[in-house]
């Protein structure tokens, strides 16, 4: 299963994600969450070939790397990582060409991330 599926409750229709999906999205929770930098980079690098070879959301990757590097203390490349203290996006490689890679991995711009960040905060 690939798209949402939908399924009714009471009156109203529910979104029920495709479970493969939403183990995806916990799994890259708990990546995220490791305490393991090195199992981090080695989950990097795998993540980043099965997206490379459609089997894995580019967003996903975009995550999981933009993490390392600023785990590593280097510019993140998708502007995925957002510093608490300041709330702006950790340092970016290359700003200028910013927006063309979120949306090669299927991000939406950086701007609307943030404003979606400051609603909830």
């Amino acid at each position: 299963m690939t798209e949402d599926a939908h399924e009714h409750q009471g009156d109203g229709l529910v979104e029920v994600q495709d479970p493969a999906r939403r183990l995806d999205d916990l799994l890259g929770l708990v990546l995220l969450h490791a305490p393991d930098l090195d199992f981090q980079l080695r989950c990097r690098d795998l993540i980043a070939q099965a997206t490379a070879d459609g089997r894995c959301p580019g967003p996903h990757h975009a995550y999981i790397a933009d993490h390392c590097a600023v785990e590593l203390g280097q510019p993140q490349f998708y502007g995925t990582r957002v510093d608490p203290a300041t709330f702006r996006p950790y340092p970016i490689r290359r700003p200028e060409t910013l927006e063309e890679r979120r949306r090669d991995v299927g991000l939406g711009p950086l701007d609307e991330q943030m404003r979606t960040l400051r609603r909830g905060a």
